[in-house]
């Protein structure tokens, strides 16, 4: 016989805003590795999650298996009732903002600091220029932050380095951008590497600075400002070196990476908010 569904410690908010999420990443890769990958977040993190939904629930969603994983009969109407349910929620929104082609009210727009820079002046001219019913929250945070808060409608749009994919996504190219390492211009040896560790490729990089000590710092901008002062050795996105005048590459490419435009797709199924996303897209290709 099987189990019923335990609700007296349900918790509906927490589940739908990232439990959920996290759930229906796990089921569309079948691979917890992949599936953190994809969020932004940690494995021990993932697992966690899903053996709470899996207790709470009083029902197991997956079956460990040597080649992966595989939905239960629960996981896979689960999946679907989750996806009858989005599908619902967003084609009742979509007819009450379809009453406006022009998207008004709040936006939320996350990004990493390091790509303001180049692109918040585009989209804030954008903003005040074409669409003046919104009001803008731009948040600053890590891409896997931001890709993670999008999945779960905290955000509408973000800028994010595209090598995260995810099939609930729409990520439009915008730019291009590389990892190097840099020192002031006055200096010569350094016995620290500094490197920021949201840094995607931090595993990979650290090993080739193995003889050196290292220090984190999780902003861009204070790492370059730190090696100015310093001379230490830092690794850095090129959009945030070029901004500063006093450091030198020392050297090659560590890692290349394109720069998108994101939203969830489920937002592009109302004309406004699509309509907004192209428009957003085109004022950050400007040169």
């Amino acid at each position: 016989m099987s189990k019923l569904f335990v609700t007296n410690s349900f918790r509906p908010n927490e589940f739908f805003q990232k439990d959920l999420n996290y759930f229906l990443a796990v089921s569309q890769t079948l691979n917890f590795s992949k599936a953190a990958e994809n969020l932004g977040v940690q494995q021990p993190a993932l697992s966690r999650s899903i053996q709470k939904l899996e207790s709470e629930l009083g029902q197991k969603l997956f079956i460990r298996k040597n080649m992966g994983l595989q939905l239960t009969t629960t996981g896979l109407s689960l999946v679907k009732a989750i996806s009858e349910t989005q599908r619902q929620w967003h084609d009742r929104l979509g007819k009450v903002l379809q009453t406006d082609e022009v998207l008004s009210g709040m936006v939320n727009f996350g990004f990493h600091a390091s790509f303001g820079q180049n692109y918040l002046p585009k989209i804030l001219n954008l903003f005040s220029r074409s669409l003046p019913k919104v009001e803008i929250n731009f948040q600053t945070m890590s891409s896997f932050q931001v890709i993670r808060k999008v999945l779960e409608h905290e955000l509408q749009f973000g800028i994010v380095v595209s090598r995260i994919k995810n099939p609930e996504l729409v990520l439009k190219k915008i730019g291009e951008d590389y990892l190097a390492s840099y020192q002031s211009t006055e200096a010569t040896k350094s016995q620290y590497l500094v490197l920021n560790p949201e840094m995607q490729s931090l595993s990979m990089i650290s090993k080739k600075f193995k003889d050196l000590r290292r220090i984190t710092i999780p902003d861009y901008d204070l790492i370059a400002k730190s090696l100015i002062n310093s001379g230490h050795v830092g690794v850095l996105p090129h959009s945030v070196a070029q901004n500063y005048p006093r450091l030198k590459q020392t050297s090659g490419v560590f890692q290349k990476a394109d720069l998108a435009l994101v939203t969830h797709k489920e937002n592009l199924r109302t004309p406004a908010i699509k309509a907004a996303f192209e428009l957003i897209y085109k004022s950050c290709l400007e040169t």
